[in-house]
């Protein structure tokens, strides 16, 4: 946690520029900044409109000194690295230079209740989930999600007294947020690259949860490693303050009793798919009840919550198949997704999309136990983010093992993705699956290929 009291420069007028701005949470904060009376100018290489002006932000497209020179304050993501021409320079010229989690820790300082939604999976749902609860309730709401909300998009200005905010343990940016109210969904062999260690990852949520009322999900494996003697638990199979019993299932979909200390207060039907959404939702009831809302308010709130941007969305059909987009980068993920997906699996193609070379190389056999149990896969060139190629970790090398065991093809590009889907009929689904560009790429090929059809087909323009 960085120390001073840098509040008196997140005033009125002060000159902010933002490098990776569209980046989900950094353009939350852009936003947050904004509000504040800030003005607030960003650069971002995704941005393909040069100096073009965007909800009141000029952004740039290309990183070059001179969008700093001016600068009050420069705020730089965790994606962008640390040879950046721009953030070198505002080093150099002595600028107060921040981090995305320091940031955050200035602008959350002003509200009295900061609940952090933390774990290796299902973090931007369950921050999804207790935003809508909460607002219900006409609790007014600040909420920093890391998606997009179909309802609120990924930022949501409400008051000062609750802020509800994605923590990404990442780096251990989730330690310098100033969280007050610590929520743990579960942690996983994620992010290895920074921690080393399982042990090393488990000890960071550990120190999350300090000296904290904390939120845990009891059915997890690290659940005894990161208690305290003020956490609140969770789960299906055990939790203490709030359990799911009497599970039904239709279509993927699940509805729940709720106990509440082991006495039943209501039951909720999700209308979002997959066992692991229970979870979700129990943390998000769980808080909720915590802060004193009551029962009909949050069942009406999850039953009305139909999830975020990239989980199980559909994007439409290209051919005769239905398309659809999912985050899943983990081999966790993917297993919980196939699991949603598994009666049509016969009848799809799985286009991954690896996403860093480091998580690739370090959980290969994971990834390919889960890939084999596929019919037929598309393996799309990793998304590096911010790693430097590494064989070991490619998407090459994932391909290679995994087409032994499976009807595999290699995609390098766009073109040979959007080739082999187009050439290759008889399949229903198609899943794009992935946290890189794979998203953008498959709303590209589908849009395209409409693009096509209407060429070939005049009848469809009318």
């Amino acid at each position: 946690m960085i120390n001073g009291n840098f509040e008196e420069f997140f005033v009125k007028n002060t000159k902010i520029h933002i490098i990776g701005i569209l980046g989900i949470s950094m353009s939350a904060i852009a936003t947050m900044l904004q509000n504040m009376g800030c003005i607030v100018t960003g650069c971002d290489r995704e941005y393909k409109h040069n100096n073009q002006r965007t909800a009141d932000v000029f952004i740039y497209d290309k990183h070059e000194k001179a969008h700093i020179l001016n600068a009050d304050v420069v705020i730089y993501s965790s994606a962008v690295p640390e040879d950046n021409e721009e953030l070198v320079f505002a080093r150099k010229c002595k600028k107060l230079v921040l981090n995305r989690a320091e940031t955050l820790n200035i602008i959350l300082r002003q509200f009295n209740n900061v609940i952090g939604i933390a774990g290796s999976h299902g973090k931007t749902t369950a921050t999804a989930m207790t935003t809508h609860i909460f607002m219900d309730a006409g609790l007014n709401p600040t909420a920093f999600i890391g998606g997009k909300d179909r309802a609120l998009g990924n930022f949501l200005n409400g008051g000062n007294n609750f802020a509800i905010i994605e923590s990404c343990e990442y780096k251990k940016s989730f330690l310098r947020l100033g969280v007050k109210t610590p929520v743990v969904l579960n942690i996983d062999n994620d992010h290895l690259d920074s921690y080393g260690s399982f042990t090393g990852i488990v000890n960071a949520f550990k120190e999350f949860c300090k000296d904290k009322i904390n939120f845990i999900n009891a059915d997890d494996n690290s659940f005894n490693g990161i208690k305290n003697q003020k956490t609140i638990s969770f789960g299906i199979d055990n939790g203490e303050y709030i359990r799911a019993v009497n599970l039904k299932e239709s279509n993927g979909f699940y509805s729940f009793d709720i106990l509440e200390r082991g006495i039943k207060f209501a039951r909720v039907k999700l209308n979002v798919q997959g066992r692991f959404n229970v979870y979700n939702a129990l943390s998000s009831i769980a808080v909720a009840r915590y802060y004193g809302i009551e029962y009909p308010v949050i069942v009406h709130a999850l039953e009305r919550f139909d999830g975020v941007w990239r989980r199980n969305e559909y994007l439409g059909k290209l051919g005769d198949a239905d398309c659809y987009a999912d985050y899943a980068h983990h081999p966790t993920e993917l297993k919980e997704y196939i699991n949603i997906v598994a009666e049509k699996k016969e009848k799809c193609i799985f286009v991954f999309q690896p996403h860093t070379y480091s998580r690739t190389e370090l959980l290969f056999e994971r990834f390919l136990d889960v890939l084999s149990k596929l019919n037929r896969v598309v393996v799309l060139k990793t998304y590096g983010a911010r790693e430097r190629y590494n064989k070991n970790g490619s998407a090459k090398r994932l391909y290679l093992a995994l087409k032994n065991r499976t009807n595999c093809f290699y995609a390098e590009n766009k073109k040979e993705l959007a080739d082999y889907l187009t050439k290759n009929d008889g399949y229903k689904y198609i899943y794009f699956v992935g946290a890189g560009d794979i998203y953008k790429t498959a709303k590209s090929i589908i849009d395209n290929n409409k693009k096509y059809n209407r060429l070939l087909n005049p009848t469809m323009l009318k």
